[in-house]
């Protein structure tokens, strides 16, 4: 693979994640507006409101095991996500400048022609994994999301009577009398469906993201460290190492 095709699977690896977190405003911005920070909040809201109907389903129905075990996976998936989405917002500051230290380091360092295919070796196999991830969780949850509404396209050629089925297996401590409740209700539901397949797929994306940058400053430092040429560029590069390292361990 050649060094330009490799900076091509890099930085489209880097927008996915990019694009995934724009979703629900978790993308480590240098400056962002009102609108962006108050987004994660918005998905939070819905998510909680899912929790609290899958766990209020698992309490109605602890004595059935099948039910139990049903709300308490989806339950499960939804509360990783609140905990997710909490350690990003609480550390968003602490992000944002680690974000920045890795990657401005990390484009500096491909200006170094000698560096790019060293800096680059197994962004294929990451990206990789990570475009297995995100089709796998689209699909999960695009199932659940469409079901309730192929449901209701079933009832409507078949029966006269309507059950409106919600995506999650939720009981909530409030009736749902017609049809415009029921749009609220499924609205939130899908908000929160869209917030674990972002965050499921965005976080552990940008997670391997920032080791495969670290991993490419360990990788300059070695081959810096084992091609000096004079006392005076040894001097340097201890430098920049020790610089690196300090500015790594602030982020």
């Amino acid at each position: 693979m050649t060094d330009n095709t490799k900076l091509s699977v890099y930085s489209t690896y880097r927008e996915a994640t990019r694009a995934l977190l724009h979703i629900v405003g978790l993308w480590p911005l240098g400056h962002s507006n009102f609108f962006y920070r108050f987004l994660p909040f918005l998905y939070i809201f819905a998510v909680s409101v899912a929790i609290f109907a899958t766990l209020n389903y698992v309490f109605h129905h602890i004595t059935q095991v099948p039910l139990v075990v049903k709300g308490m996976g989806i339950g499960t998936s939804l509360i990783t996500v609140m905990l997710k989405m909490s350690t990003m917002l609480i550390h968003r500051e602490r992000a944002r400048d680690l974000h920045q230290i890795l990657e401005q380091s990390f484009r500096a360092a491909l200006g170094d022609k000698r560096l790019t295919n060293l800096l680059l070796k197994g962004i294929s196999t990451v990206r990789a994994l990570c475009w297995i991830l995100i089709p796998t969780v689209f699909v999960m949850m695009a199932v659940y999301t469409v079901t309730p509404i192929w449901n209701i396209i079933l009832q409507k050629r078949n029966t006269e009577t309507m059950t409106y089925q919600l995506i999650y297996p939720g009981v909530y401590p409030w009736d749902i009398p017609n049809v415009l409740i029921y749009r609220i209700h499924y609205t939130i539901e899908t908000f929160a469906s869209i917030t674990i397949f972002s965050v499921t797929c965005g976080i552990d994306a940008l997670f391997a993201y920032y080791i495969f940058l670290m991993i490419g400053q360990l990788r300059m430092m070695t081959y810096k460290l084992t091609h000096l040429d004079d006392q005076k560029r040894i001097e340097v590069v201890v430098k920049e190492c020790v610089i690196y390292s300090v500015l790594s361990s602030c982020g």
